[in-house]
């Protein structure tokens, strides 16, 4: 699915109203050799600050040189009777935790809040890749394809923090005591205990993101499908594979809007997005992998979701619908 998956961490200090960005941090790894992690620290000074396809840059030409990852091959075509050669694009996996927190430390913040989407006050992917184009220095011109992650986002309850999803992976958070608003003078008293900590916090994302990735492919059984944006979205697109192997329609179950090649089954608000019909609860059970539960469909008891004439007429659908839901629901539980 990817070529590469960077985790990015940054440090900074507060000087006034602003931050003062110390250092950008990642960890990467190939997925094809997960167990190969390379990690590195750019440090800055006098408050200068990278756009981030800089940052990609020089860390993608350091791999290339050491043959961490190759560069895709090239595709011939013809046009307008002359051939054209396309460069290859790289697949880069981005991953952050609370990216909203990390992404105003490039120099090209504006752009980039433009460049993702906005996702329970953080930043992730939920569409298309954002395609960018990069000049690594002393190398070709190369195209990459960037998927925002968010590990806070693909963490259950409980998880949300950074130090939690370390201690459930098995990495000690460090401490760096009081000097946690003066990195700084950390970085200037002991680079080492500083670096350790910029590196730890990439290290966690860019390892919980390969357990999520084999649990979503090998647990889950989406294989070269893409990565949800959310938990929740993981755990609704699971109960609608759940139900089509059952012989369940969503729609007869949630009803229908629109007619013809346009109907869509609804929610109980007259929503049509799927993450709004299901209530999905993600229990850790082993170290090993994720237990995926249904906890509660809207549809299914409540009786304010049982659509009213007025309401099917403005919407489109049959009223009365909430009999057969509960049938068919009772059926399949």
């Amino acid at each position: 699915m990817f070529d590469l998956i960077i985790a990015i961490d940054s440090e900074y200090v507060r000087e006034g109203t602003k931050n003062r960005v110390l250092c950008y941090s990642f960890a990467c790894a190939n997925p094809a050799k997960p167990e190969d992690i390379v990690t590195h620290v750019y440090h800055l000074n006098n408050g200068m600050r990278w756009q981030m396809r800089g940052l990609l840059a020089r860390s993608i030409a350091a791999l290339l040189e050491h043959g961490f990852i190759h560069r895709p091959p090239t595709k011939q075509r013809r046009s307008k009777g002359k051939t054209v050669v396309d460069q290859g694009r790289l697949k880069i996996l981005l991953v952050a935790h609370f990216s909203r927190a990390d992404l105003p430390g490039f120099a090209d913040w504006k752009k980039l809040k433009r460049s993702f989407d906005a996702v329970r006050g953080t930043y992730t992917t939920t569409r298309n890749a954002t395609v960018v184009t990069l000049y690594p220095p002393g190398r070709a011109r190369l195209e990459i394809s960037v998927t925002l992650a968010d590990t806070m986002l693909l963490a259950p309850n409980g998880y949300q923090s950074l130090r939690a999803l370390g201690d459930s992976l098995g990495f000690e958070k460090q401490d760096v005591g009081d000097y946690i608003t003066r990195m700084d003078q950390l970085r200037d008293e002991d680079l080492v205990r500083f670096e350790a900590y910029a590196i730890r916090d990439a290290e966690v994302c860019l390892t919980w993101v390969l357990t999520f990735l084999e649990f979503w492919e090998n647990d889950l059984g989406f294989v070269g499908k893409k990565l949800p944006p959310t938990i929740g979205s993981a755990a609704v697109q699971y109960a609608l594979k759940i139900w089509e192997s059952h012989g369940v329609d969503a729609g007869d179950v949630c009803g229908y809007t629109g007619r013809g090649t346009d109907r869509h089954w609804i929610d109980r608000y007259g929503h049509t997005s799927h993450s709004s019909l299901i209530a999905i609860t993600v229990a850790e059970t082993k170290p090993s992998g994720w237990a995926l539960r249904v906890r509660r469909l809207r549809s299914s008891t409540s009786t304010s979701s049982v659509p009213t004439p007025r309401r099917c007429a403005r919407l489109g659908c049959r009223p009365g619908r909430n009999a057969t839901q509960r049938r068919i629901l009772h059926s399949w539980l």
